[in-house]
């Protein structure tokens, strides 16, 4: 048959054919690398509506995120921990024409050596002069005093027994390739904590337990696909985490009409009971009421299925109460609200650490005139005023909101000052925000933004993976600070940055009087054609990202 179809006589036509195949496709796939902007070498790099991975859709990327629907994601860096080789960012990309595949060939090289930097940072915390250390292992014991390597405490529980104890200066170090299950309560001033021993970060989740047991699920005799978790939660589950990150679920969250019927905003169906669930990995959490958990499967039983399963339960996976506090080289995932979570706070530092699968519970009801569940979810958060607040070196992935944030929002006079901030040196990527911001109440006197530095961090794939089941399909951003007052005095500068992809616009950062809004310099912009560039300054629109965009960056 072959022989029949690449004969002479077939042969021109057969090249013509692929010829003519080839040139389309390089140009679906061409990605424009274009000239820098106003002088201050901002990168502008657009990609077409179609990808050279085969993806059908400008919306979609091109390095395995999650469809929404439950489908697989796949890590930058899976976690085998071997060497990866420097790759520096490049520098010499202007008029130059590239496909996509080449443009993240050369920018994920740079990210994911960071990526690898950022988790295998070595440990040089020391207690100040005349203070203590504290160590905290796995292999430890309630029973011992935590004074040494040797005699290490058990859990996080048996930090009440130094609470008294602790003071400024101090460092409770815990033993990496530990995993600490529950809360860990910052509430003492100028304590770090920090990690010590070999291999991976001391890891802490909210989840509970791994439910990866064939014993902890029920089939339901509604539907066969549909299991029950043995036990009850009564903390709201933001989603399940399957096998580390290889896949996670879907939330139903109920919506209700006037008319008292009930559906699944997240799909959009209708919804009375559990037993409405129809797609695979998506779940319903009664929380407010058995407190029953039930899961679509359509393989079999979860426990089964999947080596660990983890329950994204509504807590703050870390809490701070205290000022001067410092979180080094730990590794925070698993909670169904914020990662690290604090008020209004001088001096919090977050520095070396990994933040993942943050996010997704139910923060109240019938919020903002909704009519039903508002969720949340931040990787850092402080909500209030700040002083001296510091996130370096940190690597974020799948948050629900934002990586890293400070925020505040009232209709009154309360005043709160935001100041010396700086958000540095970090990887976001799959977050519906790498980093927002936002401040309203008082005046633009009273109460402002100052000193804030965004520099030098590397964003990546804002509205995909665990945020692409949020209602809200048009609101993610690299940098994104809605529409209230955000004044500012002084310095708010957003520096040497890589935006690469966003389902909607790479940047929003208004302000209620547009010389409020940050400066941008020396950053460097990817996005599909499809999408849009942002807004900024007096701009209330979303600027497309087209072969105006120079142009667009410099009245913005």
């Amino acid at each position: 048959m072959f022989k029949k179809l690449f004969n002479k006589t077939n042969m021109p036509i057969i090249i013509i054919v692929s010829v003519l195949l080839v040139i389309s496709i390089v140009m679906i796939t061409v990605f424009s690398v274009m000239f820098n902007n106003s002088g201050k070498g901002d990168n502008l790099v657009s990609g077409g509506s179609n990808l050279s991975s085969g993806s059908s859709s400008g919306n979609s990327s091109s390095t395995g995120s999650s469809d929404g629907n439950g489908g697989t994601y796949t890590p930058t860096n899976p976690g085998n921990w071997d060497k990866v080789e420097y790759a520096a960012m490049p520098t010499d990309l202007d008029n130059v024409t590239l496909t996509e595949n080449e443009v993240i060939s050369k920018y994920r090289g740079h990210t994911d050596w960071r990526i690898y930097s950022i988790r295998t940072t070595k440990d040089e915390i020391k207690p100040a002069d005349g203070c203590t250390a504290y160590y905290v292992s796995n292999r430890g014991s309630t029973r011992n005093d935590g004074l040494s390597p040797e005699t290490p405490f058990a859990n996080l529980s048996d930090l009440g027994k130094i609470k008294y104890k602790l003071k400024a200066g101090d460092v409770v170090y815990f033993e990496r390739g530990s995993i600490f299950r529950g809360q860990l309560t910052a509430d003492v001033a100028g304590v770090t904590y920090a990690a010590y021993g070999e291999g991976k970060k001391p890891e802490f989740y909210a989840s509970p337990r791994n439910a990866a047991e064939k014993e902890d699920w029920v089939q339901t005799k509604e539907n066969k696909n549909i299991y029950k978790y043995y036990f009850n939660i009564g903390q709201d589950i933001g989603t399940l985490v399957f096998n580390g990150g290889e896949k996670h679920a879907i939330k139903c969250v109920i919506r209700t009409e006037k008319d008292g019927t009930t559906f699944n905003n997240t799909t959009g169906d209708k919804f009375e009971t559990f037993a409405d669930l129809n797609q695979n990995l998506h779940f319903y959490h009664d929380y407010s009421g058995t407190g029953a958990l039930y899961l679509y499967c359509e393989d079999g039983n979860p426990g089964e299925v999947f080596d660990s399963i983890e329950l994204n339960v509504k807590k703050h996976v870390v809490e701070v109460k205290a000022d001067n506090v410092h979180f080094d080289n730990l590794c925070i995932k698993y909670g169904g609200a914020h990662g690290i979570s604090a008020g209004t706070r001088s001096g919090l530092t977050v520095t070396n650490c990994e933040i993942g699968w943050i996010g997704g519970s139910i923060q109240a009801e019938g919020i903002f005139g909704r009519n039903y569940g508002t969720r949340y979810g931040n990787g850092v958060e402080i909500y209030g005023g700040c002083t001296n607040f510091i996130v370096k070196n940190c690597y974020f992935y799948q948050i629900y909101d934002a990586a890293a944030t400070f925020q505040y929002s009232t209709t009154g006079d309360s005043n709160k000052i935001m100041t010396n901030t700086q958000i540095s040196d970090n990887v976001m990527e799959y977050c519906n925000y790498s980093f927002e911001y936002f401040l309203s109440g008082g005046t633009p006197e009273t109460s402002y933004i100052k000193d804030a530095y965004i520099t030098n961090n590397l964003m990546w794939y804002t509205g995909y993976g665990l945020c692409a089941q949020r209602p809200d399909k048009n609101a993610d951003a690299h940098i994104k600070a809605w529409d209230h007052t955000n004044a500012r005095k002084g310095d708010f500068k957003i520096n040497n940055n890589l935006f690469a992809f966003s389902k909607t616009c790479l940047v929003q950062s208004n302000a209620k009087t547009g010389e409020h809004s940050p400066t941008y310099s020396g950053n460097t912009y990817i996005q599909f054609t499809t999408s849009g560039l942002g807004r900024s300054g007096a701009i209330k629109e979303i600027v497309p990202f087209n072969n105006k965009v120079r142009d667009s960056i410099k009245s913005m």
